[in-house]
């Protein structure tokens, strides 16, 4: 209540500049309420809060109708990178904020964002993390809601791109970029492309790691799977497009390379193993794989408990040889430049 009181107080006192919000929305009935009550409940006085609704076929658009919102509505499913440049189209304020609708927004964390982008005038845009509140949806989605704050808090600071789920950044600064590419299937790597197209491959974007939300999306083990494996292919292709003037994925630590060829590596033995006598191998190989996620698997037992830890052990291995295959396929896949 005390935060409450002090931000509307500071807000009206420093005369805060007009904030347009911008949330896309499809079939996204279980969370985009708890998302607009959190924006709505920030302090932050006279944003425009624009919801643009893809086609959903479930209940979202009458929930969305509870709320003092403007709301874009579509005759056809055409995509979140779509959606976003539709509302950036139609905001009224200079300064954006995208929040993906699954995200629910703590109080403060958009003056925060907004005094971030102020105080680095070098800076183009800046993006809060994931936290760990992943509110115990299921393991999947617990893992991969933890995978992903783990990954957050280990690449902040300057960068060239960062994910998009909760940023803010300059209309004018949007527009000459281009907005994101509607090129790519699902919510996979426009984030990526429409950094590089912002920055020109210089570090002009900031992770800021103090600037966290909570991250609702619920998985399974092929949604998840799905997933990663659109993003590998989408990372590659950008890659690829670029001749290699834009290293998608440069951000991740070395340790992150290695995990693809580790698990590979095992689930070969494991497979040669049943001819061959290849068990300390096998042991072997599984063993530097933990070695190597040491990290995030401490950071889970420190979360989630030790259990929770080991039975993520067998996620990680299946989703890196899922990992190792989708590059392998990527590679095969033939790309039109441009």
């Amino acid at each position: 209540m005390v935060e409450s009181l002090f931000l509307l107080w500071y807000n009206l006192a420093m005369a805060p500049e007009a904030i347009s919000v911008i949330i896309p929305t499809y079939n996204t009935s279980s969370t985009i309420e708890e998302c607009l009550s959190s924006i709505l409940n920030q302090g932050y006085p006279g944003l425009e809060i624009i919801v643009v609704d893809d086609a959903s076929t479930d209940n979202t658009i009458e929930k969305i109708s509870k709320y003092p919102v403007k709301l874009l509505t579509k005759a056809n499913n055409q995509g979140v990178a779509h959606s976003r440049n539709l509302g950036a189209e139609k905001a009224s304020s200079e300064i954006l904020i995208f929040v993906d609708s699954d995200i629910v927004v703590p109080p403060g964390r958009i003056l925060q964002l907004i005094k971030s982008l102020k105080e680095k005038p070098e800076i183009l845009a800046v993006a809060g993390v994931y936290s760990d509140n992943t509110r115990g949806l299921n393991f999947i989605s617990d893992f991969k809601n933890l995978d992903l704050a783990y990954r957050g808090q280990l690449c902040g600071g300057r960068v060239k791109y960062f994910g998009t789920a909760f940023f803010t950044i300059k209309k004018s600064t949007f527009i000459e970029a281009g907005g994101f590419s509607t090129e790519f299937k699902g919510a996979t790597a426009e984030d990526l492309d429409f950094g590089y197209k912002v920055t020109k491959g210089k570090p002009a974007m900031f992770l800021d790691k103090t600037i966290t939300v909570d991250h609702l999306k619920r998985y399974n083990l092929f949604t998840m799977l799905k997933t990663d494996f659109q993003r590998i292919i989408n990372m590659m292709r950008i890659i690829r497009v670029s001749k290699g003037e834009y290293k998608a994925g440069e951000h991740a630590p070395l340790y992150y390379y290695l995990n693809p060829f580790l698990a590979g590596l095992f689930f070969l033995l494991l497979i040669l193993s049943i001819k061959f006598n290849l068990g300390w191998m096998v042991l072997g190989t599984a063993l530097a794989f933990i070695l190597n996620n040491s990290g995030f698997l401490g950071f889970l037992s420190r979360k989630r408990g030790v259990i929770f830890a080991i039975k993520s052990i067998f996620i990680l291995l299946i989703e890196y040889v899922f990992a190792l295959a989708s590059i392998f396929i990527s590679l095969v896949i033939p790309y039109k430049n441009g």
